[in-house]
């Protein structure tokens, strides 16, 4: 659509929201390309949110007689607002029933914003069944829409799958992909992100010390030489970011076959150096090879071998207690959440 001169301010989209409108909103900012006009009622707007009300009288009383008020909301993302503006009206072609997860982050974020959780209550738990059924690990907004909708279980699996699986950078938590948490702010600051760093730390600092001693107990057997010594790798390896060193017991995260709950307990389940790391540490079960210049006696091999059960059994407890369920607080807060919206009626 051509752009179109919209009471002095141009941008590229330009949509008639209600029947008789009196109001002009202007989402977004930036070029005309980010930003998009709507007429809408401004009655509609002051009945749905004693906020949107208090923006529409803020915005008539600095306005000159002879021009339409115009409430712009630089904030907001256009397209995401377009559908709340289409439930606002009635406008149930202009809401989609499966949105993108991407969208449905905006239009929970202005629901929030406007608290207008009252009236997404038809289309809730669809919008719950997408969040649902989409990839938590490309995912970190989820963790904002599954507190908005009030899904419990969904906010407790997310917080659980961050504290295994997200990778640490200078710009704090990421996804496997290393997309920052922080690009969403909202979401870097909610209660279940700090809670997702504070559980993170503390295995760091309980389980982090089992590693040490196997790894050092490992280099103590052994010539560290670089001919005699068979896991350079090992000596190595960055032990500072949690959950890369310990979510396997004693065995490198981004060297899994898979990437799950349970610890693989055969070391032809690894590949690479840990493969070799793991056979070493297995071999007094299997008879296997050690890969060394120096025989390894019994005695050390059983050694290795209850260090490593130990720090199995230490993380699985610790993250037992790390984990536990969700706070009185949050289940009365999700509990509300999802009477507000209905995600739950379906």
């Amino acid at each position: 659509m051509p752009a179109t001169r919209c009471h002095g301010e141009e941008v590229n989209n330009y949509e008639k929201m209600a029947k008789h409108p009196d109001l002009v909103i202007i989402a977004g900012s930036g070029r005309p390309s980010n930003k998009a006009g709507f007429l809408v009622s401004a009655k509609t707007l002051c009945q749905a949110s004693h906020i949107l009300r208090a923006l529409v009288h803020r915005c008539r009383a600095r306005r000159s007689p002879a021009r339409r008020t115009i409430l712009r909301l630089p904030n907001d993302e256009p397209r995401s607002f377009r559908i709340i503006l289409g439930i606002l009206h009635n406008r149930s072609e202009a809401v989609p029933l499966e949105p993108s997860i991407t969208d449905l982050y905006y239009i929970l974020l202005s629901v929030a914003k406007y608290n207008l959780s009252k009236i997404i209550r038809p289309w809730a738990p669809y919008w719950l069944t997408c969040a649902r059924n989409a990839d938590p690990s490309e995912n970190a907004v989820l963790l904002f829409i599954a507190w908005q909708l009030g899904d419990a279980n969904l906010v407790l699996s997310q917080i659980n799958h961050w504290i295994k699986h997200a990778i640490d950078t200078k710009d704090g938590l990421a996804t496997r992909h290393g997309q920052p948490f922080s690009r969403r702010p909202v979401v870097a600051e909610m209660d279940a992100c700090r809670r997702i760093v504070r559980v993170r730390r503390y295995l760091v600092e309980r389980a982090l010390n089992l590693w040490h001693t196997t790894i050092n107990g490992l280099k103590h057997d052994y010539d560290t030489e670089a001919d005699n010594y068979p896991f350079p790798v090992v000596a190595d390896l960055k032990v500072d970011q949690p959950c890369t060193a310990f979510v396997l017991g004693c065995l490198v995260q981004h060297e899994w076959k898979t990437i799950g709950d349970t610890l693989p307990t055969d070391h032809r389940d690894y590949s690479g150096q840990v493969y070799l790391l793991a056979k070493l540490i297995t071999g007094a079960q299997d008879g296997g090879s050690h890969f060394c210049t120096r025989p390894m006696d019994v005695h050390h091999h059983c050694r290795y071998f209850r260090l490593v059960a130990r720090m199995k059994r230490e993380y699985a407890r610790v993250v037992g207690e790390a984990m536990g369920g969700l706070s009185r607080e949050w289940e009365m807060e999700l509990a509300h959440k999802a009477k507000l919206t209905g995600s739950m009626m379906r």
